[in-house]
């Protein structure tokens, strides 16, 4: 009988071993976050360029976007939206000013106030948020799902005037960090606050800034992101 036994097991690993099943482990996908989270913390310097486009019922517009972001140090051009050229938006930790066609028009403690009030919107941008979503972090979200490789595909979070934001990255491409490594990033994020949604599609993405020639001039994004309905 021990033998039989024997001989039926064997049978059964064969058979798996033709046609394996692999089960994630407990815990996994929330490894795979924590490693996120340690490898992006020793990029200090990344690139993105692509669409954006806001809208509501009542508003819409849309823009090519390039975002350089150096530690805290942002530097957010958009280009086109309403015909009004380029705005270029700058923070760091003395503040924040925004550039209308190479034209100081704003500057405060606010990057997020000074993109409404340039943009006309009745709503603040939560560039804060926007930025970790991009990275793939659930940043100050109160809740977050993660896909079976452990990158967040949804969130929520509530900003500081108590606007609910749902939020969904829809689609994730390949980058190379500046050690090599390969990273699964955001290709295509939506978010939705009360009548406004924001949709950002990445076309670019850039990890690797020390063998990037260009220095500070961002590259040349695709054109403006269509928006539904519009």
């Amino acid at each position: 009988m021990p033998a039989l036994l024997a001989l039926a097991m064997a049978v059964l690993l064969s058979a798996c071993a033709g046609n394996p099943v692999v089960v994630p482990p407990p815990g996994s996908a929330d490894d795979a976050l924590d490693e996120r989270r340690a490898v992006l913390a020793g990029t200090n310097a990344w690139r993105v360029a692509g669409g954006i486009g806001i809208w509501s019922d009542a508003q819409s517009q849309s823009a090519r976007v390039n975002w350089l972001q150096r530690g805290e140090n942002m530097r957010l051009a958009l280009s086109a939206p309403l015909g009004a050229g380029e705005l270029l938006l700058r923070e760091d930790a003395s503040g924040a000013e925004l550039e209308r066609n190479g034209r100081l028009i704003g500057q405060g403690a606010s990057a997020e106030a000074l993109l409404q009030s340039a943009l006309a919107l009745d709503t603040t941008i939560p560039l804060d948020e926007v930025r970790q979503w991009l990275l793939g972090l659930p940043g100050s979200a109160s809740r977050h799902s993660l896909d079976e490789a452990g990158r967040v595909v949804s969130l929520d979070y509530t900003d500081a005037t108590g606007r609910r934001w749902q939020a969904r990255i829809l689609d994730y491409r390949d980058a190379v960090t500046a050690d090599g490594q390969t990273l699964s990033m955001p290709a295509l994020v939506s978010a939705r606050g009360g009548q406004w949604q924001l949709r950002l599609k990445i076309s670019n993405w850039n990890l690797d800034l020390a063998s990037d020639g260009a220095g500070d001039k961002p590259p040349t994004a695709p054109a403006r992101l269509a928006i539904p309905g519009a």
